[in-house]
């Protein structure tokens, strides 16, 4: 089924520098994070259109669009569902948290240096929310300064 879509080359992302840590496991290569990125950039990011998180182009156009073959393209792909980043529902592919993307989310978990955010990835939108939600009720708890002696 073929979707209309307009390919994005518009706008920006955000990134937390722990996503390098993504390459450590030795299942993930700068290549491959690369595609993650760049799928990144053709997903809808609409939370009001009905294919919200959906990668809609297809594996040629893809290829056309960032000048490589087709089968590389299907192979990260494939490669990223296995390793949790990307799900597939009816035949599409979704990503699991757009989330990690957007610049509030990148800068609350930034500014609560968490350890081990590069999991975050793989986690859906419901369980970063709950564990944003975690933080920032810890974060509320803490008094700006360290109450005198």
């Amino acid at each position: 089924m073929k979707r209309q879509y307009e390919p994005q080359n518009k706008g920006y992302i955000a990134l937390l520098r722990s996503i390098q840590n993504l390459l450590k496991k030795g299942e993930l290569s700068l290549s491959t994070l690369g595609a993650y990125i760049l799928f990144s950039f053709q997903a809808d990011w609409d939370r009001s259109h009905k294919y919200y998180r959906a990668i809609l182009p297809d594996d040629l156009e893809l290829s056309k669009i960032w000048h490589c073959n087709k089968t590389t393209v299907y192979r990260n792909r494939i490669r990223l569902i296995k390793l949790g980043l990307l799900e597939t529902i009816e035949k599409t592919t979704y990503f699991k948290n757009l989330e990690l993307f957007k610049f509030g989310t990148v800068k609350t978990i930034a500014n609560h240096n968490i350890g081990n955010s590069h999991l975050f990835y793989a986690k859906t939108e419901n369980e970063l929310a709950k564990m944003l939600f975690g933080i920032a009720k810890t974060h509320k708890n803490k008094p700006d300064k360290p109450p005198s002696l």
